[in-house]
């Protein structure tokens, strides 16, 4: 595979004196597209989040993990149904996917890199056409409220892809701007609004989907990941962290530090098998699927479902309030730590936090103060808030989630996507991480000197991460905009390069490229036989 290892040369803009542009009604035209595409890149990335809350919750309700709308689904008749309906929904969007929606597999991503590497024409329309928008929307929403182990991150960035293509029909844009530019902003917009991580859109943007810093091209993907990031914030609020923010109290010395290239090992490694696993099975899984679709489908489905059912439902969604409650509350009761009942009142709550920050300003020992204070703060700061505290209380172990965590949202991930349905891998990918973290942390903190195991699952899910996805800019930058961990940015680089490279051993091409050249060789292949032009897009 090396058809996308050569980036291709940016594209000269053509330059005009600043009055005309400034006097130009069709400029001007071409801001207020790029502004609409961008503005509904986020609000699609927003609904993509609640599709992925409610479908989870109606899932979990189904299955009897959980209360939803004064709806649940008790005893085994929910196991049951949870898993004909993972099953029914595999066999629905893959028949849905290949009759009526073709392009539309997969995460979104490889379409993105592949369309920045063929002619405007036929070929790149295929991959990022209204048809398009529309069905990776649909299937994706089914696949959230059927339990499937699939992230949103990718169909975010094939959507906001689609859309800057889309406005290329209105009017004509620099020719720059339609090979790359708007296609490349898209994307960015896409992870940006995805996870309120403007930088790492950005970033991803040009380390991922083209491969190459294109500078005739950044302004136009920093204004494009701008308003799609307004438009996010605008709605969640400007200080919307998506896993919240850490304690930072916590340091790390030369012991805490031996362990971070350990734990970067372990983690790029194993993200790294399972990429090549990945790549290595998704064409299998084509294959098969052209020969016997119902019996492919059905099979991927049962493989879901008796997943779920061994893991007591562990491997089904995206993984995101798992990593979350491992990442934010692993080990720590905050009743407990306010001394409080969990039938207790917001008001209670109040009384009992004031009075033990009061109580805590007689420590003398500096260290200990400010350990404690923080704790007592990230207590109130969770269950003085209504949201907050009812995510807590839905997610929290105090007994820790199990060991095999992280195995069964792997497998259930992997069967997602070499199945092809339309889904991501980053938040599953993310969750993985979490789990590591949280089934190695006790050991780490023993051998390193105490190192926080808040710290070990930060490290364990940006070297899982950037093993899988080989994007090691991208991953740490897009760690610390999640969780504000600003404090540990070096260790998460290191994590990040080191898993990179770990990776990079064992899956020589990074994911993303290698199902672009899958999907590409399979659409030229079709293309072929229709007698559509298929030529790849020019170089300067």
């Amino acid at each position: 595979m090396t058809r996308f290892l050569e980036p291709i040369p940016d594209e000269q803009e053509e330059s005009h004196p600043w009055h005309a542009t400034l006097l130009s009604w069709s400029a001007w035209w071409r801001h207020l597209l790029i502004i609409i595409a961008a503005c509904l890149a986020g609000v699609f990335a927003l609904f993509f989040r609640e599709m992925d809350i409610w479908g989870f919750e109606f899932f979990r309700a189904l299955t009897g993990k959980h209360e939803w709308m004064g709806f649940k689904v008790e005893g085994w008749l929910g196991v049951v149904l949870g898993m004909a309906l993972i099953t029914v929904s595999m066999i629905v969007i893959m028949r849905l996917r290949d009759v009526f929606f073709p392009g539309t597999e997969g995460t979104g991503i490889p379409q993105a890199i592949a369309s920045l590497h063929v002619k405007e024409g036929p070929i790149r329309q295929y991959m990022l056409s209204g048809r398009i928008l529309i069905g990776k929307t649909i299937l994706l929403c089914i696949g959230l409220f059927s339990g499937m182990t699939i992230g949103r991150e990718g169909p975010s960035v094939h959507v906001g892809a689609c859309f800057m293509y889309l406005i290329t029909k209105i009017t004509r844009f620099p020719r720059h701007l339609v090979q790359r530019g708007l296609i490349l902003g898209g994307g960015g917009a896409g992870i940006a609004a995805a996870f309120n991580a403007p930088v790492a859109g950005m970033i991803f943007a040009m380390e991922e989907i083209g491969r190459s810093f294109d500078k005739n091209n950044a302004s136009a993907i920093v204004r494009i990941v701008v308003i799609a990031s307004v438009v996010v914030v605008a709605v969640l609020g400007w200080d919307y962290l998506f896993y919240g923010s850490i304690n930072k109290s916590f340091g790390f010395d030369l012991m805490h530090w031996l362990a971070v290239p350990v734990i970067a090992v372990i983690g790029g490694f194993l993200g790294g098998f399972f990429a090549r696993g990945v790549v290595w099975g998704t064409p299998i899984v084509n294959r098969n699927v052209r020969k016997h679709p119902y019996l492919t489908a059905g099979a991927l489905g049962l493989c879901l479902a008796g997943l779920g059912l061994a893991s007591d439902g562990q491997s089904y969604g995206s993984g995101y309030p798992q990593a979350r409650a491992i990442l934010m509350y692993r080990g720590t009761d905050y009743y407990g730590v306010l001394e409080q009942e969990k039938t207790a009142t917001t008001e209670e709550l109040y009384v009992a936090y004031k009075s033990l920050v009061s109580q805590r300003t007689l420590i003398t020992d500096k260290d200990i103060l400010d350990n404690s204070v923080a704790e007592i703060d990230m207590a109130w700061k969770t269950l003085g808030d209504a949201d907050e505290r009812d995510f807590y209380d839905q997610w929290h172990r105090p007994e820790g989630y199990p060991w095999w965590y992280p195995f069964a949202k792997a497998g259930g991930n992997y069967f997602s996507l070499i199945s092809g349905i339309p889904g991501g891998l980053f938040d599953p990918s993310l969750s993985v991480g979490a789990g590591l973290g949280n089934m190695c942390a006790d050991l780490f903190h023993d051998l390193f000197g105490g190192i926080n195991p808040q710290f070990v699952i930060m490290l364990f899910m940006v070297s899982y991460f950037a093993g899988v996805v080989q994007s090691p800019i991208t991953v740490f930058v897009i760690m610390i905009e999640m969780t504000d961990a600003r404090f540990v940015t070096l260790p998460l680089m290191v994590a990040a390069i080191v898993g990179y490279e770990c990776s990079h051993l064992v899956c020589k091409t990074a994911i993303y490229e290698a199902l672009a050249e899958i999907f590409l060789g399979g659409i030229e292949k079709r293309a072929k036989e229709q007698g559509i032009e298929s030529e790849p897009a020019p170089k300067g």
